[in-house]
């Protein structure tokens, strides 16, 4: 399986017009190099009104396509999930978590049926991001104990145990009322990493981080020549172990969106 944060669904902003992204051509070439059965693609701007499931399909060579508006209360309404496979989806509905929804599905991995849940949680403030991650685990104990669940997506949070004294001071400056300059408003965000409570919440209700020893950023953003590089992307699983993944992070990717791709074995 994998999953890959598209950046803006391939437009150049939040406020695209374009009838169709700018970047979906080298999008569906990173989707390609992954060749996995099963495909999580985050941040796919107002593909739920540019594209049908079937076509969706189409430009990316699955048989299933389950495509949702995360309907934000917080963020651009057109922001939102989608989930390709190839005829191991079972089900796919829309949850919400707090505010804003996320896709949960019922798949085949390895030939067992798993519950996954493929999230983008808000980049815009740690205590949104906490009550987000508290209503998956609410959602997730409505399952057997024994169920196999997994989680993956962007959780735009760094690990409590990699905030260096970088993150820190960002946070710090953050606070302080200094107006950030338009074409830097994304330092606001990336301050906001570090706010770990969600992936706390995560990992106190028993999910496993499977890529926490797992080298290599899945966020990079250059200011200058600064390249601000971070960890967001995330895999968590409970009562289910995967034989191994790694961070991809190829020309293909770097060519698509400001994040790498993830890719891991059942």
């Amino acid at each position: 399986m994998a999953e890959f944060n598209v950046q803006s669904g391939g437009y150049s902003d939040y406020q695209g017009l374009e009838h169709d992204p700018p970047r979906m051509t080298a999008i569906q070439e990173a989707v390609a190099s992954f060749e996995t059965t099963l495909v999580a693609l985050v941040d796919t701007y107002r593909w739920h009104e540019r594209y049908t499931e079937a076509e969706l399909c189409q430009l990316f060579g699955y048989r299933q396509a389950f495509c949702i508006s995360l309907k934000a209360t917080d963020v651009n309404h057109g922001v939102g999930v989608t989930l390709l496979g190839d005829g191991n989806i079972v089900s796919a509905t829309a949850i919400r978590l707090y505010n804003r929804d996320c896709l949960r599905a019922r798949v085949c991995l390895g030939g067992e049926l798993v519950t996954l849940y493929v999230v983008y949680l808000t980049s815009f403030s740690g205590y949104d991001r906490m009550r987000q991650a508290q209503a998956l685990v609410l959602d997730a104990h409505t399952l057997s104990d024994t169920e196999r669940i997994m989680v993956v997506g962007d959780c735009n949070s760094a690990r409590p145990e990699r905030v260096n004294w970088l993150l820190r001071l960002a946070g710090r400056c953050r606070r302080r009322p200094w107006r950030i300059p338009g074409r830097l408003a994304w330092l606001s965000e990336a301050f906001e990493l570090v706010h770990t409570e969600a992936i706390s919440t995560l990992r106190r209700a028993g999910f496993c981080d499977e890529l926490a020893d797992c080298p290599g950023s899945t966020f990079r953003k250059q200011i200058w020549r600064i390249t601000f590089r971070v960890a967001v992307d995330y895999v968590f699983t409970r009562n289910l172990k995967p034989r191994g993944g790694c961070v991809l992070n190829t020309h293909e990717f770097r060519h698509a969106s400001d994040h790498a791709g993830i890719v891991w074995l059942y």
